[in-house]
Protein backbone atom coordinates (compact mmCIF):
# COMPACT_ATOMS: atom_id res chain seq x y z
CA UNK A 1 0.00 0.00 0.00
CA UNK A 2 2.84 2.38 0.82
CA UNK A 3 4.35 1.71 -2.58
CA UNK A 4 1.04 2.50 -4.24
CA UNK A 5 0.76 5.83 -2.43
CA UNK A 6 4.31 6.76 -3.37
CA UNK A 7 3.57 5.89 -7.00
CA UNK A 8 0.50 8.10 -7.08
CA UNK A 9 2.48 10.99 -5.51
CA UNK A 10 5.18 10.55 -8.13
CA UNK A 11 2.60 10.62 -10.90
CA UNK A 12 1.07 13.80 -9.48
CA UNK A 13 4.47 15.49 -9.23
CA UNK A 14 5.33 14.44 -12.75
CA UNK A 15 2.03 15.82 -14.03
CA UNK A 16 2.57 19.12 -12.20
CA UNK A 17 6.05 19.35 -13.73
CA UNK A 18 4.65 18.95 -17.23
CA UNK A 19 1.92 21.51 -16.54
CA UNK A 20 4.55 24.02 -15.36
CA UNK A 21 6.60 23.47 -18.53
CA UNK A 22 3.54 23.99 -20.68
CA UNK A 23 2.63 27.17 -18.82
CA UNK A 24 6.17 28.54 -19.31
CA UNK A 25 5.99 27.85 -23.04
CA UNK A 26 2.64 29.58 -23.30
CA UNK A 27 4.00 32.59 -21.39
CA UNK A 28 6.98 32.81 -23.75
CA UNK A 29 4.73 32.67 -26.80
CA UNK A 30 2.47 35.33 -25.31
CA UNK A 31 5.48 37.60 -24.62
CA UNK A 32 6.78 37.19 -28.17
CA UNK A 33 3.36 37.98 -29.60
CA UNK A 34 3.07 41.05 -27.36
CA UNK A 35 6.47 42.33 -28.50
CA UNK A 36 5.56 41.81 -32.14
CA UNK A 37 2.30 43.68 -31.60
CA UNK A 38 4.04 46.56 -29.84
CA UNK A 39 6.62 46.74 -32.62
CA UNK A 40 3.93 46.80 -35.29
CA UNK A 41 2.18 49.62 -33.43
CA UNK A 42 5.29 51.74 -32.68
CA UNK A 43 7.38 51.44 -35.81
CA UNK A 44 4.90 53.05 -38.25
CA UNK A 45 5.29 56.27 -36.24
CA UNK A 46 8.81 56.56 -37.68
CA UNK A 47 8.18 56.53 -41.44
CA UNK A 48 11.15 56.30 -43.79
CA UNK A 49 12.57 59.57 -44.94
CA UNK A 50 11.14 60.55 -48.31
CA UNK A 51 12.36 63.32 -50.58
CA UNK A 52 9.66 64.69 -52.91
CA UNK A 53 10.84 65.39 -56.44
CA UNK A 54 11.37 69.07 -57.21
CA UNK A 55 8.49 70.76 -59.01
CA UNK A 56 9.29 73.54 -61.44
CA UNK A 57 7.18 76.66 -61.08
CA UNK A 58 5.75 78.27 -64.23
CA UNK A 59 7.71 81.22 -65.54
CA UNK A 60 6.46 84.14 -67.62
CA UNK A 61 8.23 85.00 -70.84
CA UNK A 62 9.01 88.49 -72.05
CA UNK A 63 5.63 89.02 -73.78
CA UNK A 64 3.58 88.05 -70.73
CA UNK A 65 2.60 84.54 -71.80
CA UNK A 66 3.17 81.61 -69.48
CA UNK A 67 5.49 78.97 -70.77
CA UNK A 68 4.61 75.32 -70.15
CA UNK A 69 6.21 73.93 -66.97
CA UNK A 70 9.50 72.19 -67.41
CA UNK A 71 9.61 68.52 -66.60
CA UNK A 72 11.31 67.82 -63.27
CA UNK A 73 14.92 66.71 -63.62
CA UNK A 74 15.38 63.02 -63.31
CA UNK A 75 16.83 61.99 -59.97
CA UNK A 76 20.08 60.07 -60.22
CA UNK A 77 19.50 56.36 -60.08
CA UNK A 78 20.71 54.82 -56.84
CA UNK A 79 22.04 51.38 -57.51
CA UNK A 80 21.95 49.01 -54.58
CA UNK A 81 25.36 47.81 -53.54
CA UNK A 82 26.28 44.24 -54.33
CA UNK A 83 26.70 41.91 -51.38
CA UNK A 84 30.33 41.07 -50.54
CA UNK A 85 31.59 37.52 -50.84
CA UNK A 86 32.54 37.20 -47.16
CA UNK A 87 31.11 38.56 -43.91
CA UNK A 88 32.91 41.70 -42.76
CA UNK A 89 32.48 40.64 -39.13
CA UNK A 90 33.48 36.96 -38.95
CA UNK A 91 34.93 36.52 -42.48
CA UNK A 92 32.64 33.54 -43.18
CA UNK A 93 31.43 32.93 -46.74
CA UNK A 94 28.11 34.60 -47.55
CA UNK A 95 25.22 32.98 -49.37
CA UNK A 96 22.69 35.82 -48.97
CA UNK A 97 22.11 39.23 -47.48
CA UNK A 98 22.89 38.03 -43.95
CA UNK A 99 25.70 35.91 -42.53
CA UNK A 100 24.46 32.52 -41.37
CA UNK A 101 27.41 32.14 -38.98
CA UNK A 102 27.25 35.33 -36.88
CA UNK A 103 23.94 36.84 -37.99
CA UNK A 104 25.48 40.14 -39.11
CA UNK A 105 23.92 41.73 -42.20
CA UNK A 106 25.91 42.14 -45.38
CA UNK A 107 23.16 44.31 -46.85
CA UNK A 108 20.43 46.11 -44.92
CA UNK A 109 17.93 47.98 -47.01
CA UNK A 110 19.95 50.01 -49.53
CA UNK A 111 23.05 50.05 -47.30
CA UNK A 112 26.13 47.86 -47.54
CA UNK A 113 27.78 47.04 -44.22
CA UNK A 114 31.48 47.89 -44.06
CA UNK A 115 32.46 47.00 -40.50
CA UNK A 116 31.13 46.53 -36.99
CA UNK A 117 31.26 49.40 -34.53
CA UNK A 118 30.09 47.65 -31.38
CA UNK A 119 27.14 46.20 -29.55
CA UNK A 120 26.03 42.66 -28.83
CA UNK A 121 22.89 40.62 -28.39
CA UNK A 122 19.79 42.40 -29.63
CA UNK A 123 21.54 45.69 -30.42
CA UNK A 124 24.45 46.06 -32.83
CA UNK A 125 25.96 49.04 -34.61
CA UNK A 126 27.68 49.01 -38.00
CA UNK A 127 29.45 51.38 -40.32
CA UNK A 128 27.71 51.17 -43.68
CA UNK A 129 27.72 52.80 -47.10
CA UNK A 130 24.67 54.25 -48.79
CA UNK A 131 24.02 53.91 -52.54
CA UNK A 132 25.35 57.44 -53.14
CA UNK A 133 28.66 56.53 -51.47
CA UNK A 134 28.07 58.41 -48.19
CA UNK A 135 28.95 56.63 -44.97
CA UNK A 136 26.28 56.10 -42.35
CA UNK A 137 26.00 54.61 -38.90
CA UNK A 138 23.52 51.73 -39.01
CA UNK A 139 21.92 50.63 -35.74
CA UNK A 140 20.20 47.24 -35.68
CA UNK A 141 17.68 45.88 -33.18
CA UNK A 142 16.64 42.23 -33.30
CA UNK A 143 13.00 41.86 -32.24
CA UNK A 144 13.40 38.20 -31.25
CA UNK A 145 16.14 38.89 -28.70
CA UNK A 146 15.12 42.33 -27.45
CA UNK A 147 15.15 42.19 -23.63
CA UNK A 148 11.88 44.05 -23.03
CA UNK A 149 9.35 46.42 -24.52
CA UNK A 150 11.19 49.42 -23.06
CA UNK A 151 14.24 48.67 -25.25
CA UNK A 152 11.99 48.59 -28.30
CA UNK A 153 10.38 51.89 -27.38
CA UNK A 154 13.80 53.45 -26.75
CA UNK A 155 14.95 52.44 -30.23
CA UNK A 156 11.92 53.96 -31.93
CA UNK A 157 12.19 57.05 -29.74
CA UNK A 158 15.82 57.58 -30.81
CA UNK A 159 14.73 57.36 -34.45
CA UNK A 160 12.01 59.98 -33.91
CA UNK A 161 14.41 62.22 -31.97
CA UNK A 162 17.10 62.20 -34.64
CA UNK A 163 14.52 62.80 -37.36
CA UNK A 164 13.41 65.97 -35.55
CA UNK A 165 16.91 67.36 -34.85
CA UNK A 166 18.56 69.77 -37.29
CA UNK A 167 21.99 71.00 -36.19
CA UNK A 168 25.45 70.83 -37.82
CA UNK A 169 27.00 69.36 -34.65
CA UNK A 170 24.46 66.54 -34.34
CA UNK A 171 24.02 63.33 -36.39
CA UNK A 172 21.83 63.85 -39.46
CA UNK A 173 18.95 61.40 -39.79
CA UNK A 174 19.00 59.33 -42.98
CA UNK A 175 16.44 56.53 -42.77
CA UNK A 176 14.56 54.10 -40.52
CA UNK A 177 13.17 50.83 -41.80
CA UNK A 178 12.36 47.22 -40.99
CA UNK A 179 13.43 43.99 -42.62
CA UNK A 180 11.59 40.65 -42.48
CA UNK A 181 8.69 39.79 -40.19
CA UNK A 182 7.99 37.69 -37.16
CA UNK A 183 10.87 36.39 -35.00
CA UNK A 184 13.40 37.27 -37.72
CA UNK A 185 12.29 40.91 -37.88
CA UNK A 186 14.98 43.54 -37.42
CA UNK A 187 14.66 47.30 -37.08
CA UNK A 188 17.28 49.66 -38.49
CA UNK A 189 18.17 53.29 -37.90
CA UNK A 190 20.64 55.05 -40.22
CA UNK A 191 22.23 58.45 -39.67
CA UNK A 192 25.22 60.25 -41.15
CA UNK A 193 28.59 59.07 -39.94
CA UNK A 194 30.58 61.81 -38.20
CA UNK A 195 34.17 61.23 -39.23
CA UNK A 196 36.38 61.81 -36.21
CA UNK A 197 37.55 60.35 -32.92
CA UNK A 198 35.75 60.31 -29.58
CA UNK A 199 37.27 62.27 -26.71
CA UNK A 200 37.57 59.00 -24.81
CA UNK A 201 39.98 57.76 -27.48
CA UNK A 202 41.65 61.13 -27.92
CA UNK A 203 42.58 61.27 -24.23
CA UNK A 204 44.76 58.20 -24.65
CA UNK A 205 47.14 60.08 -26.94
CA UNK A 206 47.18 63.67 -25.69
CA UNK A 207 46.98 66.03 -22.76
CA UNK A 208 44.93 69.21 -22.62
CA UNK A 209 45.62 72.75 -21.53
CA UNK A 210 43.07 74.74 -19.57
CA UNK A 211 42.26 76.86 -22.62
CA UNK A 212 41.70 73.77 -24.78
CA UNK A 213 39.26 72.32 -22.25
CA UNK A 214 37.42 75.63 -21.91
CA UNK A 215 37.18 75.88 -25.71
CA UNK A 216 35.62 72.42 -25.75
CA UNK A 217 33.19 73.29 -22.95
CA UNK A 218 32.12 76.40 -24.85
CA UNK A 219 31.41 74.37 -28.00
CA UNK A 220 29.36 71.78 -26.13
CA UNK A 221 27.44 74.49 -24.28
CA UNK A 222 26.42 75.90 -27.66
CA UNK A 223 25.01 72.49 -28.60
CA UNK A 224 23.23 72.15 -25.26
CA UNK A 225 21.78 75.65 -25.65
CA UNK A 226 20.19 74.47 -28.90
CA UNK A 227 18.86 71.22 -27.40
CA UNK A 228 17.55 72.88 -24.24
CA UNK A 229 15.97 75.66 -26.28
CA UNK A 230 13.78 73.25 -28.25
CA UNK A 231 10.11 72.98 -27.34
CA UNK A 232 9.83 70.84 -25.38
CA UNK A 233 13.49 70.93 -24.26
CA UNK A 234 15.56 67.82 -24.98
CA UNK A 235 17.90 66.34 -22.35
CA UNK A 236 20.75 64.11 -23.52
CA UNK A 237 21.06 62.30 -20.13
CA UNK A 238 24.31 60.48 -20.98
CA UNK A 239 26.89 63.14 -21.82
CA UNK A 240 30.47 61.89 -21.41
CA UNK A 241 33.75 61.76 -23.40
CA UNK A 242 32.74 58.72 -25.45
CA UNK A 243 29.66 60.60 -26.73
CA UNK A 244 31.62 63.66 -27.89
CA UNK A 245 33.49 63.39 -31.21
CA UNK A 246 36.37 65.52 -32.41
CA UNK A 247 35.83 65.98 -36.13
CA UNK A 248 38.48 66.42 -38.78
CA UNK A 249 38.19 70.22 -38.68
CA UNK A 250 38.70 70.25 -34.91
CA UNK A 251 35.07 70.97 -34.00
CA UNK A 252 33.11 68.93 -31.45
CA UNK A 253 29.95 66.97 -32.25
CA UNK A 254 27.55 65.16 -29.92
CA UNK A 255 26.31 61.63 -30.61
CA UNK A 256 24.26 58.80 -29.05
CA UNK A 257 20.74 60.01 -28.35
CA UNK A 258 19.53 56.57 -27.31
CA UNK A 259 18.40 57.74 -23.85
CA UNK A 260 17.57 61.37 -24.68
CA UNK A 261 14.14 62.45 -23.52
CA UNK A 262 11.88 65.46 -23.54
CA UNK A 263 12.01 67.45 -20.31
CA UNK A 264 8.29 67.24 -19.59
CA UNK A 265 8.49 63.42 -19.73
CA UNK A 266 11.63 63.03 -17.64
CA UNK A 267 11.70 65.06 -14.44
CA UNK A 268 9.84 62.44 -12.37
CA UNK A 269 10.48 59.36 -14.49
CA UNK A 270 12.06 57.38 -11.64
CA UNK A 271 14.23 55.52 -14.16
CA UNK A 272 17.98 55.30 -13.59
CA UNK A 273 19.66 56.26 -16.87
CA UNK A 274 23.21 57.51 -17.32
CA UNK A 275 26.82 56.72 -16.43
CA UNK A 276 28.11 56.80 -12.85
CA UNK A 277 30.54 59.65 -12.32
CA UNK A 278 28.85 61.85 -14.91
CA UNK A 279 25.43 61.79 -13.22
CA UNK A 280 24.46 64.28 -10.50
CA UNK A 281 23.16 62.79 -7.23
CA UNK A 282 19.48 63.31 -8.06
CA UNK A 283 19.81 61.44 -11.37
CA UNK A 284 20.59 58.29 -9.38
CA UNK A 285 16.94 58.45 -8.29
CA UNK A 286 15.65 59.20 -11.79
CA UNK A 287 15.09 62.91 -11.08
CA UNK A 288 16.63 64.96 -13.90
CA UNK A 289 16.33 68.40 -15.45
CA UNK A 290 18.42 70.64 -17.70
CA UNK A 291 21.15 71.00 -15.09
CA UNK A 292 21.98 67.29 -15.36
CA UNK A 293 23.53 67.82 -18.79
CA UNK A 294 25.55 70.74 -17.39
CA UNK A 295 26.77 68.56 -14.54
CA UNK A 296 27.80 65.82 -16.98
CA UNK A 297 29.68 68.37 -19.08
CA UNK A 298 31.49 69.62 -15.98
CA UNK A 299 32.46 66.06 -15.05
CA UNK A 300 33.70 65.53 -18.61
CA UNK A 301 35.84 68.68 -18.40
CA UNK A 302 37.25 67.47 -15.08
CA UNK A 303 38.13 64.14 -16.70
CA UNK A 304 39.98 65.93 -19.50
CA UNK A 305 41.88 68.21 -17.12
CA UNK A 306 42.96 65.57 -14.63
CA UNK A 307 43.01 62.47 -16.86
CA UNK A 308 41.24 60.74 -13.96
CA UNK A 309 37.67 59.39 -14.30
CA UNK A 310 35.26 61.54 -12.29
CA UNK A 311 34.04 58.63 -10.17
CA UNK A 312 37.49 58.65 -8.54
CA UNK A 313 36.54 61.99 -6.96
CA UNK A 314 33.17 60.85 -5.65
CA UNK A 315 32.36 60.95 -1.95
CA UNK A 316 29.20 58.88 -1.80
CA UNK A 317 26.87 60.24 -4.49
CA UNK A 318 28.64 63.64 -4.61
CA UNK A 319 31.66 64.63 -6.68
CA UNK A 320 34.34 66.42 -4.66
CA UNK A 321 36.15 68.89 -6.91
CA UNK A 322 39.97 68.73 -6.61
CA UNK A 323 42.09 71.86 -6.27
CA UNK A 324 43.06 72.32 -9.95
CA UNK A 325 45.67 74.90 -8.88
CA UNK A 326 46.99 75.26 -12.45
CA UNK A 327 43.50 75.80 -13.94
CA UNK A 328 41.89 78.55 -11.82
CA UNK A 329 39.34 79.67 -14.43
CA UNK A 330 38.19 76.10 -15.06
CA UNK A 331 37.90 75.48 -11.33
CA UNK A 332 35.80 78.60 -10.84
CA UNK A 333 33.44 77.38 -13.57
CA UNK A 334 33.35 73.73 -12.48
CA UNK A 335 32.54 74.66 -8.88
CA UNK A 336 29.09 75.56 -10.07
CA UNK A 337 28.67 73.06 -12.90
CA UNK A 338 29.27 70.03 -10.63
CA UNK A 339 27.67 71.44 -7.50
CA UNK A 340 25.87 68.65 -5.59
CA UNK A 341 22.51 70.43 -5.55
CA UNK A 342 20.85 71.42 -8.78
CA UNK A 343 19.68 74.75 -7.28
CA UNK A 344 23.37 75.64 -6.91
CA UNK A 345 24.23 74.99 -10.57
CA UNK A 346 23.69 77.17 -13.60
CA UNK A 347 20.02 77.11 -14.47
CA UNK A 348 20.64 76.81 -18.21
CA UNK A 349 23.33 76.35 -20.84
CA UNK A 350 22.85 80.00 -21.80
CA UNK A 351 23.72 81.13 -18.27
CA UNK A 352 26.73 78.81 -18.12
CA UNK A 353 27.95 80.05 -21.49
CA UNK A 354 27.69 83.69 -20.40
CA UNK A 355 29.56 82.94 -17.17
CA UNK A 356 32.32 81.12 -19.04
CA UNK A 357 32.83 83.99 -21.46
CA UNK A 358 32.84 86.48 -18.60
CA UNK A 359 35.49 84.49 -16.76
CA UNK A 360 37.69 84.12 -19.84
CA UNK A 361 37.46 87.81 -20.67
CA UNK A 362 38.95 88.69 -17.27
CA UNK A 363 35.80 90.38 -16.03
CA UNK A 364 34.08 89.90 -12.70
CA UNK A 365 34.03 86.41 -11.37
CA UNK A 366 30.89 84.41 -10.77
CA UNK A 367 28.41 85.57 -8.11
CA UNK A 368 28.90 84.45 -4.54
CA UNK A 369 26.33 81.73 -4.95
CA UNK A 370 28.48 79.97 -7.51
CA UNK A 371 31.37 79.81 -5.03
CA UNK A 372 29.22 78.50 -2.20
CA UNK A 373 27.57 76.06 -4.57
CA UNK A 374 30.53 73.71 -4.66
CA UNK A 375 31.54 73.98 -1.03
CA UNK A 376 33.44 77.27 -0.67
CA UNK A 377 34.68 77.70 2.90
CA UNK A 378 33.01 80.11 5.32
CA UNK A 379 34.96 82.68 7.29
CA UNK A 380 34.15 84.71 10.36
CA UNK A 381 33.17 88.27 9.65
CA UNK A 382 33.65 91.38 11.75
CA UNK A 383 30.30 90.86 13.41
CA UNK A 384 31.24 87.37 14.53
CA UNK A 385 28.82 85.68 12.12
CA UNK A 386 29.61 83.15 9.47
CA UNK A 387 30.41 84.76 6.12
CA UNK A 388 30.72 83.02 2.79
CA UNK A 389 33.82 83.63 0.71
CA UNK A 390 32.19 85.41 -2.20
CA UNK A 391 33.58 86.40 -5.55
CA UNK A 392 32.30 89.94 -5.11
CA UNK A 393 35.02 90.87 -2.63
CA UNK A 394 37.14 92.47 -5.33
CA UNK A 395 39.56 91.41 -8.10
CA UNK A 396 42.41 89.08 -7.17
CA UNK A 397 44.80 87.16 -9.35
CA UNK A 398 44.99 83.37 -9.44
CA UNK A 399 48.06 83.20 -7.18
CA UNK A 400 46.41 85.24 -4.41
CA UNK A 401 43.29 83.10 -4.62
CA UNK A 402 45.25 79.85 -4.43
CA UNK A 403 47.26 81.17 -1.48
CA UNK A 404 44.08 82.22 0.30
CA UNK A 405 42.49 78.78 -0.10
CA UNK A 406 45.70 77.17 1.20
CA UNK A 407 45.66 79.33 4.34
CA UNK A 408 41.99 78.54 4.94
CA UNK A 409 42.59 74.80 4.78
CA UNK A 410 45.73 74.99 6.92
CA UNK A 411 43.88 76.98 9.59
CA UNK A 412 41.08 74.42 9.64
CA UNK A 413 43.53 71.56 9.97
CA UNK A 414 45.16 73.38 12.91
CA UNK A 415 41.78 74.05 14.53
CA UNK A 416 40.92 70.37 14.13
CA UNK A 417 44.14 69.40 15.91
CA UNK A 418 45.83 67.95 12.85
CA UNK A 419 49.50 68.19 11.95
CA UNK A 420 50.15 70.37 8.92
CA UNK A 421 52.75 67.90 7.78
CA UNK A 422 50.20 65.07 7.70
CA UNK A 423 47.30 64.57 5.25
CA UNK A 424 44.64 65.73 7.73
CA UNK A 425 42.36 67.30 5.11
CA UNK A 426 39.28 65.35 6.15
CA UNK A 427 38.00 67.90 8.74
CA UNK A 428 38.24 70.70 6.16
CA UNK A 429 36.32 68.65 3.62
CA UNK A 430 33.61 67.87 6.17
CA UNK A 431 33.32 71.57 7.02
CA UNK A 432 33.10 72.53 3.37
CA UNK A 433 30.40 69.95 2.86
CA UNK A 434 28.42 71.24 5.84
CA UNK A 435 28.68 74.75 4.43
CA UNK A 436 27.01 73.50 1.28
CA UNK A 437 24.20 71.45 2.73
CA UNK A 438 23.12 73.89 5.44
CA UNK A 439 20.67 76.24 3.70
CA UNK A 440 19.96 78.10 6.93
CA UNK A 441 23.51 79.47 6.99
CA UNK A 442 23.09 81.38 3.74
CA UNK A 443 20.82 84.21 4.90
CA UNK A 444 23.12 84.87 7.87
CA UNK A 445 26.17 84.67 5.65
CA UNK A 446 24.62 87.00 3.10
CA UNK A 447 23.72 89.51 5.82
CA UNK A 448 27.22 89.34 7.29
CA UNK A 449 28.74 89.84 3.85
CA UNK A 450 26.53 92.85 3.21
CA UNK A 451 27.40 94.35 6.58
CA UNK A 452 31.08 93.81 5.97
CA UNK A 453 30.95 95.37 2.52
CA UNK A 454 29.03 98.31 3.95
CA UNK A 455 31.68 98.77 6.66
CA UNK A 456 34.46 98.74 4.08
CA UNK A 457 32.56 101.29 2.01
CA UNK A 458 32.19 103.59 5.00
CA UNK A 459 35.87 103.29 5.87
CA UNK A 460 36.88 104.01 2.27
CA UNK A 461 34.88 107.22 2.11
CA UNK A 462 31.58 105.79 0.83
CA UNK A 463 33.00 104.16 -2.25
CA UNK A 464 30.79 101.07 -1.73
CA UNK A 465 32.02 99.12 -4.75
CA UNK A 466 32.89 95.99 -2.82
CA UNK A 467 36.49 96.09 -4.04
CA UNK A 468 38.08 95.53 -0.65
CA UNK A 469 39.99 92.50 0.53
CA UNK A 470 39.14 89.16 -0.98
CA UNK A 471 38.79 85.73 0.55
CA UNK A 472 42.54 85.37 0.89
CA UNK A 473 42.94 88.44 3.10
CA UNK A 474 39.70 87.69 4.95
CA UNK A 475 40.92 84.23 5.70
Amino acid sequence: MVAGVEGRVALLLDGAHHVAIGAACLAALHFAAALARRQDEAWPRVPPKTVPPPVASPSADLIGRTSPPRPPPAAPALVEKAAPAVCVICRAALTGRRCEACGAPALAGPFRVLQGLGGSGARRTYLAESPDGARVVLKELSVATVPDAQALEAFTREARTLRELKHPRLPAYVDAFREEDGPRARLYLAYRYLDGVSLNEEMEDRRYTEDEVLDLVEEVLEILRHLHGLQPPLIHRDLMPSNLVRRGDGSIAMIDFGVARDLDRTVHSGTLVGTVGYMPPEQLAGQVDLTCDLYALGATALHLLTRVPPWEFMDGPELRLPRLATAPVARALLRRMVAPRRAQRFSSAREALAALRRLRSGGLRLPGRSVAAAGAPHRTGASGGSEEATADDGPRDAADRAAGWTRVLERRRADAGGDRGQPAAAPAVVEERSAVVDPAARPRAGAAAAARRGGRAARSGGRGDGSGAGASSGA
